[in-house]
């Protein structure tokens, strides 16, 4: 983050600017002092330093050591530019929260290897220790303190984590006792609490005015959204939920569209979870209507000139698995 052009222009000489780089020099000592090491979220302190100087044409060498100076400055001076770093370090806290709840990589690092189009090699991921480790870190993962945003990515990662060691550990959605064991039954320890996927789904990730989560979890079944090949971060959940709302809806395998007929053909989804699409949106075919890649469909959807016929779902599993229920 730069310094913005307005608040260069109301820098009124260039002691102030070189009293901002001490601030940030500060910044940095104190962090190295009670550390002992230097964090890359603290390189927005040199980054606003080098900003400053840039835009009074100069380059100084600030002293690294001289601490003093920031005791004698002016106090609206400090407050100035606490404005300006709070936002920088605030958005590096959310970075940092993510590493705090748990560390994705092992599981970004499967789903990478292990899913082709959503398709799911799951004996492949059984016998990937980076799998186990993922599922203990779930259970001791420590949510105080942490972004919304990385609190429910870590709960989005954990329900499909939680669904391939379901599947891994012998059980099955495609029976209705199979069911009740998947969705209800078995519980996993997630950050010290037993939750079951239905716990999981509807009591943690189910965020009010936020239904592209539906297109997020996925429950091991060939009618659900497909797995995506990466998982879930904070800083590109907005666009990965986007992604994967507009890919589901213009799937013709999950829902097509007979306009000479006015019938829409959809997924049972928009059936089971119509009142967050119809609170998102007003009814499920406006909201299906702000994804669809045809501008008179669209058109066509927010006029209400379809029947919806919901589609049956197909439980069977969304990959390959030797040892697969069946």
């Amino acid at each position: 983050m730069l310094l913005s052009t307005r608040a260069i222009e109301i820098l009124p000489e260039e002691p102030i600017a070189q009293d901002l780089v001490d601030i940030c020099v500060y910044g940095v000592n104190l962090q190295v002092l009670s550390s002992g090491s230097f964090s890359p979220e603290y390189q927005s302190f040199t980054t606003l330093a080098e900003a400053v100087l840039a835009a009074i044409e100069t380059n100084p060498e600030p002293a690294a050591n001289d601490l003093t100076r920031v005791e004698n400055m002016n106090p609206r001076l400090v407050v100035f530019a606490l404005m300006v770093l709070v936002p920088v370090l605030a958005g590096a806290e959310g970075e940092r929260d993510l590493r705090t709840v748990i560390d994705w990589s092992n599981w970004d690092a499967i789903l990478g290897s292990h899913v082709v189009d959503g398709r799911v090699d799951y004996d492949a991921i059984g016998s990937d220790p980076g799998f186990t480790a993922t599922v203990a870190d779930i259970a001791s993962a420590d949510l105080e303190g942490s972004s919304p945003d990385s609190v429910l990515v870590f709960y989005i990662n954990t329900y499909n984590v939680l669904a391939v060691d379901g599947i891994l550990n012998g059980r099955s959605p495609r029976s209705s006792l199979g069911k009740l064991r998947f969705f209800y039954r078995d519980k996993y320890t997630v950050a010290g609490e037993a939750l079951s996927l239905h716990a999981l789904e509807n009591q943690r990730i189910r965020t009010p005015g936020e239904p592209r989560i539906h297109f997020a979890i996925v429950c091991a079944s060939a009618s659900c959204p497909p797995l995506r090949s990466e998982a879930y971060v904070p800083h590109g959940l907005d666009a990965q939920l986007d992604d994967n709302a507009r890919r589901f809806i213009n799937d013709p395998a999950k829902n097509s569209f007979e306009i000479e007929n006015s019938v829409a053909n959809v997924s049972k989804i928009f059936k089971w979870f119509s009142e967050d699409f119809e609170g998102a949106a007003g009814d499920v075919q406006r909201y299906i209507a702000d994804y669809v890649d045809d501008d008179r469909l669209a058109t066509s959807l927010r006029e209400g000139r379809f029947r919806l016929r919901y589609l049956d779902y197909d439980w069977s599993l969304n990959g390959t698995f030797s040892r697969a229920k069946r």
